[in-house]
């Protein structure tokens, strides 16, 4: 089992089109496992792209149990 942490951001101006979670999403992983974890949804879905400067952040460790 692996915990896996995501931070998601995006530049605060003109283009932004999406709002993302504040804090670190976390989720347990096991092996040849995949899991969608969130769903996010454009704030003016007429607009192209979700914004500029898109950063995810990864912080991935192994899990207590074997």
């Amino acid at each position: 089992m692996t915990r896996v942490g995501i931070t998601l951001s995006v530049d605060e101006d003109e283009h932004k089109n999406v709002v993302f979670p504040i804090s670190e999403i976390k989720e347990n992983l096991f092996s040849n496992d995949s899991k969608q974890i969130f769903v996010f949804t454009k704030i003016d879905p007429s607009k192209e792209g979700w914004g500029s400067n898109l950063k995810l952040s990864f912080n991935v460790k192994p899990g207590k149990t074997q």
